[in-house]
């Protein structure tokens, strides 16, 4: 048995125009620097305009039962794991098989880790529900969100 690996690392925004910064995507696998990841684009409220989120999917070589590690670059965000088993990226939110345990969040960005799936999946989308204030954004979209060092995590 070969351990999966992370083939590929993408945004996701299907309830925006379908595209957040997808250039960067792979600025988000861990590379031990905190200061390479993802960025949302910024924008005008913390919640996103009222969408669900956006954020990554993080696709496996082969279907597994792992854990996700990510570490949210700043806060207050709330963090959500998606998984699907599928060998296609599902187009919208109801595509997907469903959540991996309990929202995450807090005050700071911080290193989250997800729960362990009950049967092998071939995708996790990383979903920012809310995301911080980034002073490098205007005073007009001062809200964006950041993801990092996205790794399997053994156990």
């Amino acid at each position: 048995d070969t351990p999966p690996e992370i083939v590929t690392i993408g945004a996701y925004d299907p309830e925006g125009d379908s595209t957040e910064n997808d250039g960067d995507a792979a600025l988000a696998l861990a590379d031990g620097d905190q200061e390479t990841a993802w960025r949302t684009v910024c924008y005008g409220s913390r919640f996103m305009g009222g969408k669900r989120g956006t954020g990554l999917v993080v696709s496996l070589d082969q279907p597994a039962i792992t854990r996700i590690g990510v570490d949210v670059v700043n806060g207050p965000y709330q963090l959500e794991f998606l998984t699907s088993s599928s060998e296609v990226i599902p187009a919208t939110f109801d595509g997907w098989d469903g959540k991996l345990g309990s929202t995450s969040f807090a005050s700071s960005g911080a290193t989250v880790v997800s729960e362990l799936p009950t049967t092998p999946v071939r995708h996790v989308l990383l979903l920012l529900n809310e995301i911080g204030a980034d002073s490098n954004c205007s005073s007009n979209n001062p809200f964006r969100g950041g993801l990092g060092e996205v790794a399997i995590v053994a156990g």
